[in-house]
């Protein structure tokens, strides 16, 4: 049976251009297929904007390239929301495909040019990916201040408001312990699919609808309640830079422990402590670290 593998930005980013060739001959070896995240494609184009992160993010387009299969189209996972769509409604949201076409023909244009080409024909489409990114980052840590902190502490200038005031601090967590914000956001999945498609969102939300979701992924829904539990805790600031990420570390998740059909269990590769956290803490199988799994190839980190 062969397995699936999906490394997030770190990996790529680590991992040493001289191991690929050897990586690619491993994999092939132990029937294990490379495939890319959509969001881990998207924000390493988004480094080519910066002058000054562009050389280090053309060297990973190119590992991602060819660890994925190389050609116009490198085999790319079906993103997040398009699995939820698919599970609880049926279809695929319309143009999703597309886009993913669209996305790995520009990641074939950045491996295959020279490290001194200045990708004229493709920067705009990076430049309005890269916007695209900074927006929803900016809008998802806007929402949370907004949603978390301004709601428990109303007024707060703050991300530590609610670390300092340590009776509602106490009350929040009780609350995130007992479920509540895995229930929520189950519930906000289950919205957003019916707005993606265009769909009336029932009322109230079938029953089923929250199980499928808790049955087949538990894990990115653990894993953005523990982002939340440290905001509440520790004031952990979304906004900032180097946690603004955190947005698309929730939707890389989705892959661990999944299943593509006639390819096998996705094993997601991070150096991210997050995921590991996460994962120990609910027993999620398919999260490893990048040295582990190189070792387990037989190569060095």
């Amino acid at each position: 049976m062969s397995s699936v593998t999906v490394f997030d930005t770190n990996a790529y980013q680590r991992l040493s251009s001289g191991s690929l060739d050897a990586l690619i001959a491993a994999e092939r070896r132990d029937g294990i297929v490379a495939y890319a995240d959509l969001w881990v494609t998207i924000e390493l184009l988004g480094k080519l904007v910066d002058g000054g992160s562009r050389p280090h993010a053309r060297a990973a387009i190119k590992k991602l390239y060819y660890h994925c299969g190389g050609g116009t189209e490198p085999r790319m996972i079906v993103d997040c929301e398009d699995q939820v769509c698919r599970i609880l409604l049926g279809k695929s949201p319309p143009g999703y495909a597309e886009i993913r076409k669209a996305i790995g023909r520009v990641i074939d244009r950045v491996a295959l040019s020279k490290d001194d080409h200045p990708l004229q024909d493709v920067m705009p489409s990076i430049v309005e990916l890269a916007a695209h990114m900074q927006k929803v980052e900016d809008d998802r840590a806007s929402t949370i201040f907004r949603v978390i902190v301004q709601g428990i502490v109303p007024g707060a200038a703050n991300w530590d408001a609610i670390a300092r005031e340590g009776e509602k601090k106490a009350i929040m967590l009780a609350s995130i312990e007992s479920g509540e914000a895995f229930r929520a956001l189950i519930e906000s999945q289950i919205r957003r699919a019916h707005d993606t498609l265009g769909v009336p969102i029932p009322d109230p939300i079938p029953e089923w609808m929250r199980e499928v979701l808790t049955r087949n992924f538990p894990y990115p829904f653990h894993f953005e309640v523990a982002m939340i539990r440290d905001v509440v805790a520790h004031g952990w600031a979304t906004s900032r830079k180097g946690r603004r990420n955190a947005v698309w570390d929730a939707q890389i998740a989705f892959n661990a422990g999944q299943t593509i059909k006639d390819s096998g269990t996705i094993t997601l590769v991070t150096n991210d402590d997050l995921f590991h956290d996460v994962a120990a803490a609910i027993g999620q199988p398919g999260v490893q670290r990048l040295p582990a799994y190189l070792a387990a190839r037989g190569i060095a980190a």
